[in-house]
């Protein structure tokens, strides 16, 4: 197994994989990569910005009055020749199957960069557009450093347009603690993608299951297995718990099923005997004040669970 829409009353949160820092002539989304590819997801084709940053190589800083152009292309950059490492920057011709186009350019100061770019536009640069679920849509990015009309730089990545959801999980049940709840699910097999990661989340709910009127959700960290911690929780609270699974690129599935429970204190054997008067202090003991107590505490726990 391998990470912002509304869903019910609740906003989900952005998930994304790691962020993570683009290297020498490399050009990433910085929010939502992994494993030598950047991810754009359904939210982000529906109008969203891409984190764009790239670093060019050779790490020279820019003279001054040199650009950077964005190009996306449906090709892979020139792997020889001296167009090594650059991207197509113009549509082929005829009965060619290379689409390529301008996106944007701005002027270059810094070896490394960021620019936020509308990911629909990548995606239309390259021929391609945001209507199909499909996951096989891959768009090459590269930006080119010119001075006047002259390379003299490149950064490149990999894109990879995924639309659509894994299935919700199923069978969530929750777990008490203090302040806490312990949710777990299964995961679903099927679906149109597998799952990537899954995000809790707990609401403050009344007796009919209802959110309460202001209602702040809580949600968990994002984990690739099947069960989680959502803490910082109100004790006696009731909570309306679903889970969702994100796929790889991001893409949220539908909210599982409800799951309830409220968080509560847990006292362990020794608190609930000395808190009911119990003198013991552990151990074997001599004499008879080890077996009296443990008669003792019989009847304490009797009263415990006649007052409960």
């Amino acid at each position: 197994m391998k990470r912002t829409l509304l869903a019910l009353a609740v906003a989900v949160p952005a998930a994304v994989l790691a962020a993570v820092s683009a290297a020498t002539g490399q050009v990433v989304e910085i929010d939502n990569y992994s494993a030598g590819s950047s991810y754009v997801n359904a939210a982000q084709c529906a109008g969203a910005a891409v984190k764009l940053e790239w670093s060019i190589s050779p790490a020279v800083i820019p003279s001054s009055g040199d650009t950077f152009r964005i190009y996306a292309s449906n090709t892979k950059w020139a792997t020889s020749g001296t167009d090594a490492n650059y991207c197509p920057e113009a549509n082929g011709g005829t009965g060619s199957n290379v689409f390529a186009d301008l996106v944007t350019s701005k002027t270059a100061a810094k070896v490394t960069e960021q620019l936020n770019v509308i990911a629909a536009t990548i995606v239309a640069k390259a021929g391609m557009d945001c209507t199909s679920a499909s996951e096989s849509k891959v768009v090459y990015v590269c930006v080119h450093q010119y001075g006047g009309a002259t390379k003299k730089g490149y950064a490149n990545g990999q894109f990879i347009v995924q639309l659509a959801a894994p299935d919700a999980p199923t069978g969530v049940s929750v777990g008490v603690g203090p302040e806490l709840l312990e949710v777990s699910w299964t995961e679903s097999t099927s679906g149109a993608t597998e799952a990537d990661h899954f995000i809790a989340a707990a609401t403050p709910v009344d007796a009919t299951g209802t959110p309460l009127p202001g209602a702040t959700t809580v949600y968990s960290s994002s984990v690739n297995g099947t069960s989680v911690t959502i803490s910082g929780l109100t004790d006696g609270q009731r909570y309306s718990v679903v889970v969702r699974a994100y796929s790889i690129g991001g893409n949220p599935s539908i909210p599982s099923a409800e799951a309830f429970g409220a968080p509560s204190p847990v006292e362990d054997f020794w608190e609930i005997y000395t808190s009911g008067g119990g003198r013991e202090q552990g151990g074997c003991g001599t004499g008879g004040a080890g077996p009296f107590a443990l008669l003792a505490l019989a009847g304490l726990l009797a009263a415990i669970r006649r007052r409960n």
